[in-house]
């Protein structure tokens, strides 16, 4: 299960990251208690928690029947003692995530590039051309930053954009803590070039080249940080943050993440519908948690349609998912995962080239013939691919994706029968020969046909849920005659 991130601290990180980014400027005024416990769904207590939190470390300011201001600024000294305590907290937290950049920010960069039309290119130029000149290296980064912000907002997946807050707000903290190098002659030339010929490969469709520029970028990017953290003297009295990405558009309840878990469990041990959770008793040892907490949990897969109480007996798994207009949040942040491992899986596939023995290929066959007859082969790809980049950031992202993508997996699995026998069978096949590449080294085809499985799991998926969506429009409408 994922490790528990309390609710008013996943507030608390959310509000603090857009005031470090900028998107909540000093003045600003932050939305009603009433709109906020609405939007993240948490309670009054919660957000009271992470207000008060908020107000002891200087980020806002609290009157009677006033909504809170943010008093905040970076630029004022007065600011000094908490922008450093913050930069401290985070610094190795946040190195941590820019180890994991290369992986993610390039591929799906690509994936806003393939909605270029002339508006975004449009806008890609302009941004560049009316950039202010850059003082130092950090705002040149910044350059960069914004660049590739307008290519992840065009792909309108929020999971990715969450990330990327972070990374803005923490370099922009950086840069009123840490003396930033100055600029070499002729840099700022450079970049301005380099951004320019993005835009020309983004018009042409260059997504390859594109890739590769922009995975290189971030690597120097943590090349670079990595060099200028470690010559940063360490003040002993403040604890680091660890890592958390907070990849979730609202915090997660625990009984969610107790009720993703559970579909974990289902999924990993090759649930068939029909076969009975664990008792009560059983789950509430298990997760450390109450009876409502776990009934709770039960219930939410009910309404998924993915548990039945069976009186006397206990709950059982069962797939009878129906598309509603309810559940589009958690099908939405299904696809948003998938897309964001499927940008990812040209690093993997990379990493995999790098670091995988023949040995290596032959176990993984073989333990993949447990995926022959059921879904779930992808997330252990992944998984298994994911160790071969030690980077604990990029295992902490995962982590929180599966369950986005377990919840993604029983949807497809619903449909049993031959055409599911046939799919998964396919799927298979597939793996099997993306391996065969690996085994001859053949980097460009074993990277083209790895990304491929994540495309067509994608492009599946989103045809199984129009299915979905049209018998239910059908059902309605026969009812509603």
């Amino acid at each position: 299960m994922e490790k528990e991130v309390p609710l008013y601290r996943t507030v608390y990180h959310k509000i603090v990251d857009r005031i470090l980014s900028g998107a909540f400027p000093t003045g600003y005024q932050l939305s009603s208690m009433q709109n906020i416990t609405a939007r993240y769904d948490v309670g009054y207590t919660s957000l009271r928690h992470a207000f008060r939190l908020l107000k002891e470390d200087g980020f806002i300011e609290m009157e009677e029947r006033k909504r809170p201001l943010v008093i905040f600024d970076p630029s004022d000294p007065k600011c000094a003692a908490v922008r450093r305590r913050v930069f401290m907290q985070r610094m190795g937290a946040q190195l941590d995530c820019y180890r994991a950049l290369p992986n993610i920010i390039p591929g799906m960069a690509v994936q806003g590039a393939k909605n270029a039309d002339p508006a975004l290119i449009e806008k890609l130029t302009c941004l560049v051309r009316d950039s202010a000149p850059a003082t130092n290296r950090n705002e040149l980064l910044n350059e960069v930053h914004r660049y590739v912000k307008v290519l992840l907002d065009s792909t309108g997946n929020g999971l990715v954009q969450d990330l990327f807050f972070q990374i803005l707000g923490f370099d922009m903290l950086r840069s009123t803590v840490v003396d930033c190098a100055p600029l070499m002659s002729g840099e700022q030339e450079a970049v301005t070039s380099f951004l320019n010929h993005l835009t020309l490969l983004i018009r042409d469709g260059q997504h390859p080249q594109l890739h590769t520029l922009l995975f290189l970028c971030y690597q120097q990017a943590y090349f670079e940080l990595s060099r200028e953290f470690s010559a940063l003297p360490i003040d002993s009295d403040i604890e680091p943050m660890a890592f958390k990405w907070l990849v979730h558009q609202s915090p997660m309840p625990l009984y969610h993440r107790v009720a993703y878990d559970l579909l974990r469990m289902a999924q990993s041990e090759g649930f068939v519908p029909g076969d009975f959770f664990p008792s009560e008793g059983a789950l509430m040892e298990r997760y450390a948690v109450s009876g409502v907490t776990v009934r709770t949990a039960l219930a939410f897969l009910s309404s998924l349609g993915f548990a039945q109480a069976v009186n006397g007996v206990g709950t059982k798994f069962i797939s009878e998912y129906q598309f509603s207009p309810q559940k589009e949040a958690y099908l939405k942040e299904y696809f948003e995962a998938l897309e964001i491992l499927s940008s990812c899986s040209r690093a993997f596939a990379i990493s995999a080239c790098d670091n995988c023995t023949h040995e290596d290929i032959s176990q993984l066959k073989l333990e993949m013939e447990q995926y022959r007859n059921r879904n779930g082969l992808l997330v252990f790809l992944i998984k298994y691919f994911l160790n071969t980049l030690s980077s604990p950031a990029l295992g902490h992202i995962f982590d929180q994706l599966e369950s986005r993508l377990i919840f993604g997996i029983f949807i497809n699995d619903i449909q049993h029968g031959e055409r599911q026998k046939a799919y998964l069978e396919n799927m298979h096949t597939a793996a099997l020969k993306c391996l065969e590449q690996l085994e001859k080294r053949n980097i460009e085809e074993f990277t083209a046909q790895f990304s491929e499985l994540f495309d067509g799991t994608y492009r599946s998926s989103k045809a199984r849920l129009e299915r979905l969506q049209q018998a239910a429009t059908e059902e309605s409408d026969t009812t509603s005659e």
